[in-house]
């Protein structure tokens, strides 16, 4: 699940292509960050539709992405706040 891990040769501009790719294609992207203290997962892109960035501490970084994954698609702008959309919770 480590870029890093996966690819060890690979350079910091690889890294960054890949990832604004995946907002390019998706919107959004979600980072996960593995620690034996407290493992967190985090979204990068959000701003570009209006909404706060989001982040999960402490939950397993699968759980945390499919939840991160989740809340925009039932999200809207509003003043820089997120607000769930009419008939979500």
């Amino acid at each position: 699940m480590c870029w890093q891990c996966d690819n060890p040769n690979g350079t910091i501009e690889e890294y960054l292509d890949g990832l604004c790719a995946t907002i390019d294609d998706h919107g959004w992207a979600v980072q996960s960050v593995q620690s034996d203290k407290r493992p967190f997962c985090y979204t990068v892109g959000l701003h570009r539709h209006g909404l706060s960035e989001l982040i999960i501490t402490g939950m397993a970084a699968h759980a945390a992405a499919r939840l991160l994954n989740s809340i925009p698609g039932g999200a809207t702008a509003d003043v820089g706040n997120l607000c769930w959309a009419s008939g979500r919770r």
